[in-house]
């Protein structure tokens, strides 16, 4: 396990500007631990979000994509249920370059049912785990929040793999389009409500549609 480091707007300039974009609300230290040369590729960069309370289609849909845009990209995520597991498990899967946002401290895992997947992320190489919150902190509804807004505001491009109409994750895709930043949504079953919040987005004009990874490539340069 490599050592806890703490960065400022002074030691990562680049990196606190991407960042800047949700305002006053912005986090003046984050603690990090793992490749720190990650944060020089954050325009390469696809933050996978999405509902915890996610479908087999949507765990599914996530590993398939994922699996195809690990090859080239960086994937960043969390370790929440749903979504975010998915997307974790599928980088470590393909050995590829992992960033995960938490909401909790370092040495706090959360949810603690993910430890073991939190540590074999620690463990792995080419990872990085980052949080606004200090060390053994818990995790709260506004951190929750603030970890999907830091996530989508970091990386190049933001995808919503599956999302219900209330989903924390709609508000990073909607303040990440906002800062112009990337951001595209899968597509769900019409009559599926854990698509509702992907489909809004792509009706609001906020998410390009994506039905094909290849349809996510061709919004990275």
């Amino acid at each position: 396990m490599s050592d806890l480091a703490t960065l400022t707007a002074h030691s990562h300039p680049a990196f606190f500007g991407r960042l800047s974009a949700i305002g006053t609300t912005a986090p003046t230290r984050i603690w990090a631990r793992g490749d720190l040369s990650l944060l020089d590729q954050l325009d390469q960069t696809v933050n996978i979000d999405g509902s915890r309370a996610s479908t087999a289609y949507g765990t599914q849909i996530t590993a398939e994509f994922v699996a195809d845009l690990a090859r080239d990209y960086v994937t960043m995520t969390g370790t929440a249920y749903g979504i975010n597991a998915a997307a974790a498990r599928a980088a470590l899967a393909q050995g590829d370059r992992l960033i995960i946002w938490q909401a909790s401290g370092h040495g706090r895992p959360y949810p603690e049912a993910h430890r073991q997947l939190i540590d074999t992320i620690e463990a792995a190489p080419n990872t990085l785990l980052l949080t606004a919150v200090e060390p053994g902190a818990a995790p709260t509804r506004f951190r929750f929040i603030e970890r999907s807004r830091l996530a989508a505001l970091a990386a190049g491009t933001t995808l919503i793999t599956e999302a219900g109409a209330r989903s924390g994750a709609l508000l990073g895709a909607r303040i990440a389009h906002a800062a112009g930043r990337n951001v595209a949504a899968i597509p769900g079953p019409i009559t599926s409500a854990a698509s509702a919040g992907s489909h809004q987005l792509i009706s609001d004009g906020v998410a390009r549609l994506a039905a094909t990874p290849k349809q996510v490539r061709q919004l990275i340069p």
